[in-house]
Parts: C-alpha cells; sequence; structure tokens
C-alpha cells in the first residue's frame, strides 16, 4: 500500500470551530494531533453531548476510550452517527456524552481511532480534558511550609517550581523575572531559570506571580536565593524562641533576641543588627553556664544538615568560639545531640579576622556552618554558646542564625 493510501485510511478532525460550545477549544501540537479542551462548568448541570468529532477513512475504525488516571474513568461515553457525504467520502461524527464532574476535578480521557487494512495499521488519539477547580502546586523541594520558595544558593539550571492543574496553559501569565531568574511555563508546569548567586553578603529575593488572564486570579509567593555556600536555608518565617536560659532574660524580655532570625544583616557601620547576650561577667559564680536558647522552627520544617553562626560583622571578636546544638521533635523531651561541645568547635580566629587580620569590618559576610550528626528534620533546636572570642564568661554577639541542607554545596 503506498502512503498516500495510508493517510486516507484514516482521517480524524472537527466539525467547524464556528460550532463549538462555548468556551470549547481545540489545541493542535507539533505532530499534526490535537487536544479539546472542556471548561470546568460545562457538565455544570449535569451530563451534556459533545459532538465535534469527525471521522473518514477507506475502512471503518475500531474506536474505544482510555483514561489515563485509574481515579478518573467512565465519564465519556460514545456513540457514531453518519454526517454527510464530502466529495464522495462518508463522514461521520462522533457522538459524546460527558458525564457530570461532581468531584469538580481535572481529568483526561483518550478517543483512540484504529483503522486496518491488511497488513496495514492507523491509529489517531484525541485526547479529551476537563478543567476542575484551579490549583497551582508549589514544588515541595524548594516550597516550604506553604510560606515561600527558597532555592539554593548554587541553583544555575531550570528548575521546576509550580504544576498547574485545571488552567489552560494559554491563559497563563507569568510573573517575576529578574536580571538572575527567568520564568517559563510548558504545558502547565512552571519553570524558573535560574543562576548561581555568588554573593557573600546578600540573599535574593523576588516575587513570583502566576495569573489565570481568563479568571483575572493571580497568586503569589516570594521566591528566596541563599548567598553563596548557604545551600538550601530553612525559612525562618515561621520561627520563634520558646526557652531560654535564665542569662538571657534582657534579650529575651526586649524583643532583641528574635534579631537572630529576622533575615537582617549588619551592613555597614551606622546600621548595626546584632543581638549581644552579656548577663554574666568573670565574677560571677555562673561565668561558665552558657548562653542557652531553644528556637521553634514551625511546623514541617524543611530537612536540614547545618546550622550557621553570622558574628557582629562589625566587631567578630564576640563571636561564639564553643557550642553544642541539640534537636527534638518534642520540647518536652527526646532530645539529641546534634553538634557535640569541643572548645574551640565553633568559629576560628582567622575566620573571624580575614585577610585584613582584624575583627573590625567584615561586611563581606561571614559564617560558620556546624556540621549536625546527619541530616535532620527536627522542629526544635537548642543552641548552648559557651564561650567568645572575648573569653569564658564575656559577651556573645551574633547578627544572624540559619539552619540549611548544605548536601548539595559541600
Amino acid at each position: 500500500m503506498i502512503q498516500g493510501n495510508v493517510d486516507e485510511l484514516l482521517l480524524v478532525g472537527t466539525i467547524d470551530e464556528s460550532s463549538f460550545p462555548k468556551d470549547v477549544f481545540i489545541t493542535t501540537k507539533a505532530d499534526g494531533s490535537f487536544d479539546v479542551t472542556l471548561p470546568k462548568d460545562f457538565t455544570a448541570a449535569g451530563e451534556r453531548e459533545l459532538n465535534i468529532l469527525t471521522y473518514q477513512g477507506t475502512t471503518s475504525p475500531v474506536i474505544d476510550v482510555t483514561y489515563p488516571d485509574v481515579e478518573q474513568t467512565g465519564w465519556v461515553i460514545l456513540t457514531e452517527a453518519p454526517v454527510e457525504s464530502v466529495l464522495g467520502s462518508e463522514v461521520k461524527t462522533l457522538a459524546l456524552t460527558i458525564k457530570e464532574n461532581t468531584a469538580n476535578v481535572y481529568r483526561e480521557a483518550l478517543v483512540n481511532f484504529t483503522a486496518t487494512a491488511g497488513d496495514v495499521t492507523s491509529q489517531k488519539t484525541v485526547k479529551i480534558i476537563q478543567f476542575g477547580v484551579e490549583k497551582i502546586i508549589w514544588n515541595e523541594e524548594y516550597y516550604q511550609q506553604e510560606r515561600e520558595l527558597i532555592i539554593s544558593s548554587d541553583a544555575n539550571e531550570k528548575l521546576l517550581v509550580a504544576t498547574c492543574e485545571n488552567i489552560n496553559p494559554t491563559d497563563l501569565e507569568l510573573k517575576g523575572n529578574t536580571s538572575w531568574l527567568e520564568l517559563s511555563q510548558e504545558e502547565g508546569k512552571i519553570y524558573a531559570k535560574v543562576q548561581e548567586n555568588e554573593s557573600t553578603n546578600m540573599e535574593r529575593k523576588t516575587e513570583i506571580g502566576v495569573k489565570n488572564t481568563k479568571t483575572s486570579v493571580e497568586t503569589k509567593v516570594s521566591l528566596k536565593q541563599g548567598m553563596a555556600g548557604y545551600g538550601i536555608v530553612l525559612s525562618k518565617s515561621l520561627w520563634k524562641i520558646v526557652a531560654h536560659s535564665e542569662n538571657t532574660n534582657t534579650q529575651y524580655n526586649d524583643g532583641s533576641a528574635n534579631k537572630l532570625f529576622d533575615n537582617l544583616w549588619t551592613p555597614d557601620k551606622a546600621n548595626e543588627k546584632h543581638v549581644e547576650f552579656w548577663g554574666r561577667n568573670n565574677n560571677d559564680d555562673h561565668a561558665a553556664v552558657p548562653y542557652i536558647l531553644t528556637f521553634d522552627l514551625g511546623e514541617n520544617p524543611r530537612q536540614y544538615d547545618s546550622f550557621g553562626f553570622m558574628p557582629r560583622l562589625q566587631w567578630t571578636q564576640q563571636a561564639p568560639k564553643t557550642v553544642a546544638i541539640e534537636v527534638s521533635d518534642d520540647l518536652n523531651a527526646g532530645w539529641e545531640t546534634a553538634f557535640e561541645k569541643k572548645t574551640g568547635n565553633c568559629f576560628t580566629d582567622a575566620e573571624l579576622k580575614g585577610s585584613t587580620n582584624t575583627y573590625n569590618d567584615h561586611y563581606e559576610g561571614i559564617v560558620h556552618w556546624c556540621k549536625l550528626n546527619g541530616v535532620v528534620h527536627k522542629r526544635y533546636v537548642r543552641l548552648y554558646l559557651y564561650e567568645s572570642f572575648q573569653g569564658v564568661g564575656k559577651s556573645v554577639s551574633l547578627d544572624e542564625v540559619f539552619a540549611s541542607d548544605r548536601t548539595t554545596v559541600e
């Protein structure tokens, strides 16, 4: 059989689009196939006929319906009826009955045409799509605690950040492009092409907007990229201090202890953002007692394997020299050592002085990462700050603290 006869074996098309029911449309693909899309309210009043598909050919095809989603089946019923004769070839319409979308969900059905003549078979498939309630599903890898998207500092690629359901891709409008981030969508999947953040003192932030131009509904979410070497930092939008030692009463009561997780750190001498813990001295019997702070990271925090300390950047000598870290899922029990106390296990003098060999004015950004005993997924973190580089019993100052998954940068 020659190719022309193969093509004539089965032809699938539609009636004139001007006769389509309201808001029903087709999307033609690069290979010439097409999808039929129904609005979510197409069956609002109950089951409904859809008679727009046509077919013809030199032999009668076998027609069946299959469903990609096993939970959404049996909602397309088909019959056939002759329509007219065109140039001597009988064109038939495929009469479909679309059952009510009682769950109001996105659903797909595949209408399969198979025509056979001798050893030659021609197959055509038309996808029937019906939208349901609009959904934007943010990628759990980056979407933290239903608050914000946070991507790795070393990300330099195209990342899937969201999947849209029940929104026609041609109706999607994206907002949020920057010099370091480019948004795109492919068949309802939202991608962010990002560049690596090489800054050591500045996070990147933008707001992503996804709009359905047909309904004018827009969803916005913050996207953040951490600083160089930070990996995927945990969102601090739900953090709070839920317990503390007596020697931190002043900083806890006046609220300054919250500066540890406000996402602000000192940019210059005139704008210091640090908190100083000073509730002890060398003459105190409790001079060696650590400052203790217990953080609640919020419900279902992302996994992390490191805890980071940013010193007082204006004057780094009060940075912690010796620390310990415990974690738990229960504030009142089950505490585990995640980073064991050892003298000098946090910052080094060289880290704090850098290339200038002084403790002063390190606005380029410094952080010391304490690598925990494996990857943890605990809600509560307890910090013990034992001493600074001024000595035991002296003040300890910090600009910020971080929890992070640094498996991608280590």
